[in-house]
């Protein structure tokens, strides 16, 4: 591991005939305008006062060179080199017409020279974000998606340029800030014995904002010789059918039904690398079940639309009333419906019958512990034996004595009238939802 201090512009970026490619395994682009116009005052200060600003570090892997070109993998510091370019390509379209020594100078850095076309421009970010920014570069902008953060972030540069211009300023006062920018580069060998998995983990709990999705993503694919068919096949498919935004709840869900651990946000890494590590789990296995369940759970919050009516229903209740401690349960049992062990209708009855038995114990306040309970009940009523599916978890829910148990009909009546239903979350549903006698009652 080599580190460096480096300036930014003429010493990192300058370099010819050099891509720096962001792996598939690494986040989106996602800074918003209020990190980029941080960091364009940061610019201008370091301009006025004709300073060096430090502004990051930058990890990567070094590539093999050759001939015509030597690519390299960012580990660390995308987000402020997608930055870097974007501003560039926004302090360039100034320049036009304006000052051609600008414009030259600033095309001579972003792109490579010599070269065949497509490894002209330097920075290849993951597939979304690079066919935005190759449409940023080629002037397509009227083609651009609107809620791309590299639109976003290009119209914000492009506003704060020409608000610069007007009080005063000129474009090379700009372009001297962003020449005091400092970055200290560090450089990974593989053959050297540099771990990139582990240093990624290292600059992460430093406090790098990094979230336990990108952390997921980056470990199934980081390190894997398939890591480009892998985030095709399985992580894209995945992030589609819950959402971006949704990735790292789904992961602490998905944990949450495959150990007997309780899962949350602080501990969920860890224990996802013991899981997979403890029962021999190749990525690609891991990734196989992650797609699967990622349809179920999509369906769950809304996210897409593989069932019938009747299904997304069911599930859109369960979402309403906030019982996510069902998905451990719910899951298994999706995967006997995809594997056509049980049929449609049973699913519906198994659904409708948990709906009941959750609307009653949330009513009735008599479960204090209902995310162990429902860890177990699987295994506990299933149990590799399907016939009779739909009875046995009425029979087993029926038969409890403990606070698990189905709540009777005087019990449910008793809280509608007293309980304080107001503070939960099935207030709403019973009071907007005509729910069905067999939805009320046993």
């Amino acid at each position: 591991m080599q580190p460096y201090k480096v300036w930014l512009f003429s010493d990192l970026i300058e370099k010819n005939k050099r891509v720096f490619k962001v792996p598939v395994y690494q986040r989106n682009y996602d800074w918003s305008n209020i990190q980029c116009e941080k960091l364009y005052q940061d610019i201008m200060a370091a301009g006025e006062r004709d300073h060096k600003h430090f502004t990051g570090t930058i990890v990567y892997i070094v590539g093999l060179d050759g001939s015509t070109l030597n690519e390299v993998l960012i580990i660390d510091g995308q987000q402020r080199l997608t930055t870097m370019y974007i501003l560039l390509k926004a302090l360039y379209d100034a320049a036009k017409d304006v000052s051609v020594r600008i414009e030259v100078e600033i095309e001579e850095v972003m792109f490579n020279r010599n070269c065949d076309e497509k490894y002209k421009l330097k920075l290849k970010p993951v597939k979304s974000d690079n066919e935005q920014l190759i449409l940023l570069i080629q002037d397509k902008i009227d083609d651009m998606d609107r809620n791309s953060n590299i639109y976003k972030n290009y119209i914000t540069f492009k506003n704060l340029i020409e608000s610069t211009v007007a009080s005063g300023y000129e474009l090379n006062d700009i372009l001297n800030g962003i020449k005091k920018l400092e970055m200290v580069e560090i450089v990974l060998d593989k053959s050297q014995g540099d771990e990139p998995q582990k240093i990624f983990e290292s600059i992460n709990s430093t406090g790098l904002d990094l979230s336990l999705a990108d952390l997921i993503r980056n470990y199934l694919l980081m390190d894997d010789v398939n890591q480009d068919e892998l985030y095709e096949n399985y992580w894209s498919v995945i992030e589609k059918n819950v959402g971006y935004r949704n990735l790292g709840d789904f992961v602490i869900n998905f944990l949450n039904s495959q150990i007997s651990k309780s899962v949350n946000s602080k501990n969920a890494y860890r224990l996802f690398k013991e899981h997979c590590e403890e029962n021999n789990l190749s990525h690609e296995d891991v990734l196989k079940e992650l797609k699967r369940t990622s349809k179920y759970y999509g369906a769950y919050i809304g996210e897409n639309h593989y069932y019938c009516a009747e299904i997304s229903n069911y599930l859109k209740a369960f979402y309403t009333i906030k019982q996510t401690t069902i998905l451990p349960f719910l899951f298994r049992v999706f995967n006997d419906y995809e594997n056509n062990i049980i049929d449609e209708e049973t699913l519906c009855k198994v659904l409708d019958y948990l709906l009941t038995y959750l609307v009653r114990i949330t009513a009735c306040e008599i479960n204090k512990n209902l995310s162990k309970f429902m860890k177990s009940m699987y295994d506990r009523v299933i149990d590799g034996n399907y016939v009779h599916y739909y009875e046995k978890i009425v029979i087993f829910l029926n038969d409890l004595r403990a606070n698990d148990r189905m709540p009777t009909d005087k019990e449910f009546e008793e809280a509608l009238i007293h309980k304080p239903l107001y503070k939960k979350p099935i207030c709403k549903f019973v009071l907007n939802r005509s729910l069905s006698s067999r939805q009320l009652k046993k």
